[in-house]
């Protein structure tokens, strides 16, 4: 985490203050996580279901960011 830090107060000196901060959480309601669960189950009994979710949902907002360039060109960025 030290290593974050310092990587983006680098960042911060060259590039000057962020325009964004993107904090994204998991919703244990989204229709992927419920559609994967069977009958007996809740949202709190598969951690795994709800990782899987989640990451692919990050990596779909990182690539309408960092690709599809949705806010624009991306000078810096720190994960």
């Amino acid at each position: 985490m030290r290593c974050n830090y310092l990587n983006a107060m680098a960042l911060v000196q060259k590039f000057e203050k962020s325009n964004l901060f993107i904090t994204m959480t998991c919703n244990l309601e989204w229709k992927e996580i419920q559609q994967l669960l069977h009958k007996a189950q809740r949202s709190r009994d598969r951690p795994d279901l709800k990782s899987r979710v989640f990451r692919t949902k990050l990596e779909d907002l990182k690539d309408q960011l960092f690709k599809k360039e949705i806010f624009g060109q991306v000078a810096a960025h720190v994960q």
